[in-house]
């Protein structure tokens, strides 16, 4: 499977969180707030602190994944190749040679 289709498929598994979150969020709200009064805006605050962060650091996220899905892409490419013409380069002794360029990869 390639590892875009992947990376989609994975986000999908999740995709009901949307709607399923907000409802949990506000139903443990309301109990936390019946048992602790007031105090339910402590944990409330460190998971709004919390959940911002998450939000900022979401915005690098994408071009990380894309740099990785490309180092990815490019050590799949190069091994397929290498195993496609695996006779030639152990006829031609480059197994030690190409084993070290796709371990660097």
């Amino acid at each position: 499977m390639a590892s875009g289709t992947e990376t989609i498929c994975y986000g999908l598994t999740d995709f009901h969180e949307l709607w399923a979150v907000p409802i949990e969020l506000a139903i443990a709200t309301w109990l936390l707030e019946r048992q602790l009064g007031l105090a339910f805006l402590g944990p409330a605050g460190v998971a709004f602190i919390s959940t911002t962060g998450i939000l900022l650091m979401a915005k690098h996220i994408g071009k990380a994944q894309k740099i990785w899905i490309q180092g990815i892409q490019t050590r799949v490419n190069v091994t397929a190749s290498t195993l496609a013409s695996i006779k030639d380069v152990k006829m031609l002794g480059f197994t030690d040679t190409i084993s070290g360029i796709v371990q660097t990869l």
